[in-house]
């Protein structure tokens, strides 16, 4: 092992590099953390909020009451204009199933995000048809407690004849 002396060297310099890769990266956001304390957000000033309460009819009368009148002019300028779409009838689930997940990940996946409900029945369907290999990747939306069927006939569909 000690005859291949430039491999030691190698892997010795590739420690020494990578080591000081990691110190020049946690030098770095050690700065950013710093310029982030330094620079904080511009806060409203009390006669700003004063006008902004009045305009709503409202009365900035104790801290509480101007830390609540902040908070929601913040989320206020953070939230976009609301949009006149209709609703949909049901909420629905837009999910990814990846190329190597097996069914077990599936089904796991399926029955967290709420598309369905009861994982024995579909697994039992899956069995029945033989369809555990068959099932494609890609992006899917299904509607909050979908039957099983439905799922079924979206995520393994049958063969081209």
């Amino acid at each position: 092992m000690l005859k291949n002396r430039s491999l030691l060297k190698g892997l010795g310099i590739g420690l020494m590099v990578g080591a000081f890769l990691v110190q020049l990266m946690n030098g770095a956001a050690a700065i950013e953390s710093r310029t982030a304390l330094n620079n904080p957000e511009p806060s409203y000033d009390v006669e700003t909020l004063k006008t902004k309460a009045a305009e709503k009819g409202l009365v900035v009368e104790s801290r509480k009451d101007w830390e609540a009148l902040n908070a929601a002019a913040k989320k206020a300028e953070q939230t976009p204009a609301p949009t006149t779409a209709p609703a949909p009838s049901a909420p629905e689930r837009t999910i990814f199933l990846y190329k190597d997940m097996s069914f077990s990940q599936v089904e796991e996946y399926l029955f967290v995000s709420g598309v369905i409900q009861d994982r024995l029945a579909f697994q039992q369907k899956i069995a029945a048809g033989k369809l555990e290999n068959r099932i494609q990747a890609g992006l899917y939306t299904f509607k909050v407690n979908s039957s099983i069927e439905e799922v079924i006939a979206k995520i393994a569909p049958p063969p081209k004849s």
